[in-house]
């Protein structure tokens, strides 16, 4: 049975907890954080019985007996119980509340005045007893009458003292034993016993001391180390603040407070108690108007209180403060000098360029900036008030300029200075001269000179070796380079006679493994139209070696389009296909050729439009758009000609009515006999009708109205 041993003298106990009372109710040597509370229940439990008074009942799950009450047989048994809880883990917090709750399951006699007794008891031991129970220290008190209204009872409140719980702690135990009976006078009575739930708990209410404030900064500046020099007199402190107890359910936070005094004066000390700040975040405030001077010196401390327990102090941070601004350095470079045309060095080429603080003492850094970048906020000095140097290369051809600032150690900022120059596009000029070559397929590229004449060339492939080309007479130099299938980066430099270095060019040399595609129907197929009904002859020519063959897609993710089909290459790697498109408008033809080996290359996109084909319907018994004629019972000849090659018939129909077709002439013209057989309102009829070729292709369709004459009148 677990918790139910250990324990210092009661008398202990009370001297501690009575000492604590007067104190505040602190538990142990170290109080803790913010505020928790918790639901105890019991690591263990007991009762005894008077009619078995040398057997123990350890643990047992059944409800709790008090008092009197009768077996089945009538007799009459009296029984006590008693509670283990752990309260190990509060050891070194403050107490600040405590409250047994336990609840009635069955009462004997609801009638009769019930009340019991909590007491703080010795261990409960494996061979507990009615003969020998658990010792009873101390009445901590009593719980009565219970109200006979609500009977039994299911929720019933006691505060068991928080000095009980804090001088246990206090006292080096880990475990509270209560004890629950009948008072004496009624324990026998069996009208006054009843049965209680067996997990009765203590909602324990706890509070560990704030952590001592941490990682306390002035602005970005950390107050570990050396005393800090800040550049304002209304620097922003910050610090993180911290509980070993968060407890997300209770609405108390951290309440910091800040201390600052002068070094010289520390009788001048000023606090400032901040609003609350939640645990485990970081606490910012700002130093109010006329606290710090230029030119003093200063520490200050953070600490935080919770609702009962305040933080040590912070390690002291101290600083200075200046708040004046450094000069403006001075610029200059021997590589880009503040001199115009015809330039100097050239993009990628880095040049030196110093700052010079001007005999400002506490300058310490420099920041400096390049349109485009770099940009650097901040580079040390060599030492306190000494030049620095750094080499950066410009990006850019052309006028450009550097911006720089000094920084004193305060962190202040000095003005802006520009330093302008003119860079030399110095860098040569790249052609490639098949920019869609194959792969595997060696091509030349050219290069040539740019604002400084040059000698050689030096040029890479990727990350390939560097090789060097002289110049030609003109300047030029030609190589010959094979890019891979995913291409590469091509970069060269050249050097003049007098060993300047240029500038460094790139140039991305990619190639293309996508079949060529050609139509004789379609030279130009950006703008030629195929004719109605004409089956395109469409060839594929590869664009890289060893291909077998090719996939080809009709009208991809159109709703007319074709599953992709294979064809094979011929010897020369060439394969024509027809393309027959089944309507007028925009087409798409997307092909990749395959190798022997399952590569495919990139895909060819063919787009091309097939011209619109509306077929031409006449009718001298009713011309179209009228005047009125025919009518009802009278026949008229309609004639179908279509502009479309291979016209084997014509579908139409009358009125949105069921579609019909009729066969073509050899000259693609149909006639159709056809007799009105009802007046339309308004006596007008429409004739819908499209061309079908030989092919498949189906024509637009052409809607023929006219109008017929109203029935006769019978009046």
């Amino acid at each position: 049975m677990s918790g139910l041993h250990g324990g210092a003298p009661w008398r202990a106990r009370c001297l501690l907890a009575a000492a604590i009372v007067a104190a505040g109710v602190l538990a142990g040597v170290q109080p803790a954080a913010a505020d928790s509370l918790r639901y105890l229940r019991p690591s263990g439990w007991a009762y005894t019985d008077s009619r078995t008074p040398h057997t123990p009942y350890l643990d047992k799950t059944v409800d709790a007996p008090v008092g009197a009450w009768r077996d089945a047989r009538g007799k009459v048994h009296r029984s006590r119980a008693y509670f283990a809880y752990d309260i190990s883990s509060y050891r070194g917090h403050r107490i600040v509340g405590a409250h047994l709750v336990l609840g009635e399951v069955r009462v004997n006699n609801c009638d009769a005045a019930r009340d019991l007794e909590i007491w703080a008891t010795d261990p409960i031991r494996p061979r507990s007893t009615w003969a020998h129970p658990p010792r009873e220290r101390a009445l901590l008190g009593r719980i009565g009458p219970i109200d006979n209204t609500v009977c039994p009872l299911g929720y019933i409140e006691f505060d068991v003292s928080a000095a009980v719980i804090a001088a246990a702690l206090a006292a080096g135990e880990s475990t509270l034993y209560l004890g629950i009976r009948v008072p004496h006078a009624r324990e026998a009575d069996p009208a006054y016993g009843r049965h209680l739930k067996r997990d009765p708990g203590i909602s324990l209410h706890s509070n560990a001391v704030p952590k001592t404030p941490d990682n306390v900064r002035l602005g970005i500046k950390s107050c570990a180390g050396t005393e800090l020099a800040i550049g304002t007199a209304r620097p922003e402190v910050r610090a993180f603040l911290s509980d070993p107890e968060p407890n997300p359910y209770d609405s108390t936070w951290l309440r910091p407070t800040v201390a600052i005094w002068p070094l010289d004066h520390p009788d001048q000390r000023r606090e400032w108690e901040l609003s609350q700040s939640p645990p485990e975040l970081d606490m910012q405030w700002t130093v109010p108007e006329g606290v710090l001077v230029h030119g003093g010196r200063y520490a200050l401390a953070v600490r935080s209180r919770d609702a009962h327990d305040v933080s040590p102090w912070s390690a002291e941070c101290r600083f200075s403060v200046d708040t004046v601004r450094p000069a403006a350095p001075s610029v200059s470079s021997p590589d880009y000098p503040n001199e115009n045309w015809p330039g100097w060095g050239g993009p990628g080429l880095a040049g030196a360029f110093t700052f010079d603080p001007n005999g400002v003492a506490d300058v310490v850094g420099y920041g400096y900036e390049f349109p485009g970048g770099p940009y650097r906020e901040f580079v040390a000095a060599p030492a306190p008030g000494a030049p620095l140097t750094v080499h950066e290369a410009p990006r850019a051809a052309g006028p450009t300029w550097i911006y720089a600032w000094s920084i004193d150690a305060a962190g202040n900022r000095s003005d802006r200075v520009q330093h302008s120059f003119w860079v030399r596009d110095s860098a040569p000029r790249i052609t490639d001269t098949e920019p869609d070559g194959w792969v595997a397929r060696a091509r030349d590229v050219v290069f040539r000179p740019g604002e400084l004449p040059l000698a050689n060339y030096t040029y890479r492939l990727g990350d390939g070796p560097e090789q060097t080309v002289a110049a030609a007479a003109d300047g030029t130099a030609r190589v010959s380079v094979t890019p891979p299938l995913d291409g590469v980066t091509l970069s060269v430099y050249g050097t003049s006679a007098d060993g300047t270095r240029s500038g460094t060019a790139s140039l991305l040399l990619k190639v293309s493994t996508r079949p060529v595609v050609t139509s004789p129907q379609l030279p130009h197929p950006q703008w030629d139209q195929l004719p109605p009904g004409v089956t395109a002859n469409v060839t594929f020519a590869p664009h890289m070696p060893g291909v077998v063959g090719y996939v080809y897609e009709v009208n991809r993710g159109m709703n007319d389009a074709l599953p992709a089909r294979t064809v094979a290459a011929g010897a020369d790697g060439t394969a024509t296909v027809d393309v027959a498109p089944l309507r007028s408008g925009q087409h798409t033809l997307h092909v990749h050729s395959v190798t022997a080996d399952g590569t495919a290359s990139e895909t060819t996109v063919f787009e091309f439009s097939a011209d619109y084909a509306f077929p031409e319907v006449s009718s001298q018994e009713y011309p179209e758009w009228g005047p009125p004629s025919g009518g009802v019972g009278v026949p008229g000849t309609f004639t179908f000609r279509s502009s479309a090659v291979d016209v084997v018939g014509y579908t139409y129909s009358f009125n949105d009515g069921p579609e019909q077709t009729v066969n073509a002439a050899e000259d693609g013209s149909a006639a159709l006999v056809w007799t009105p057989t009802e007046y339309p309102p308004g006596g007008w009829i429409n004739l819908r009708v499209r061309s079908r070729s030989a092919n498949g292709y189906v024509s637009d369709p052409w809607v023929y109205s006219f109008v017929i004459n109203p029935p006769a009148s019978t009046g």
